[in-house]
């Protein structure tokens, strides 16, 4: 399967919390005070446009790569704080232990990768178990073509 390879990179401000998973300390890379451009929902991946936040979706190259997952609620002109790296919890989330997750459609985070063409591979993390994910988005992505 043919495929291109595209890396990015951006800045912004960090900050750094640290918290406990049992006996394993993981650290959090947040990064506030970034502005929406459109309406977005907590836990759903972004990607950064001419530097404004936007939902992610592998079916569209102007909402790739993902760049980090919303802590927050957010409308158009609101700032909002993403988790760029880091463990987090939605109970909405079902996903085995150990299971590698991809960026999926409209934001969503599936166990699922991705096999349509034209869509776009992105690994963003491993599951903790039950409704908790590592969440570190890998920096380079491909187009399945």
């Amino acid at each position: 399967m043919p495929f291109d390879v595209v890396s990015f990179a951006f800045a912004k401000k960090f900050k750094w919390r640290e918290i406990t998973v049992k006996t394993i300390q993981l650290t959090q890379v947040i990064l506030d005070d970034m502005e929406v451009g459109e309406d977005i929902s907590k836990y759903q991946l972004v990607t950064l446009k001419e530097g404004k936040l936007f939902v992610a979706s592998i079916d569209d190259p102007e909402r790739m790569p993902v760049v980090g997952i919303a802590l927050e609620d957010g409308s158009v002109g609101d700032t909002i704080s993403i988790l760029d790296e880091g463990s987090i919890t939605n109970p909405a989330w079902t996903f085995a232990t150990g299971v590698t997750l991809y960026a999926g459609l409209n934001g969503e985070i599936t166990s699922t990768p991705p096999s349509t063409v034209g869509h776009f591979v992105q690994i963003v993390g491993k599951s903790l178990g039950g409704n908790r994910i590592y969440f570190d988005p890998d920096k380079t992505y491909w187009r399945i073509g």
